[in-house]
């Protein structure tokens, strides 16, 4: 759900929202009780990794890759 409201707004332009809809789904994927410790590890990580790249556009990439590793290469 995150990728089909993210990718548009990214490809419209709005990097920046984008962001948003990924850091804000995978903090709460992140913090949920009931999601596997690997999962909530990675999103940490892609987290982590984002919050120190000035670049939205870059931030916005590093939490889609990190997604889609999760969901497996074809992003399904």
């Amino acid at each position: 759900m995150a990728i089909a409201i993210g990718a548009p707004a990214f490809n419209g332009g709005d990097h920046r929202g984008c962001y948003d809809v990924y850091a804000c789904t995978a903090r709460l994927l992140a913090n949920a009780a009931a999601a596997p410790a690997a999962l909530k590890d990675a999103l940490r990580r892609a987290l982590a990794e984002a919050s120190v790249v000035p670049n939205v556009t870059r931030q916005a990439w590093i939490m889609r890759e990190a997604f889609d590793a999760l969901l497996g290469e074809d992003g399904k």
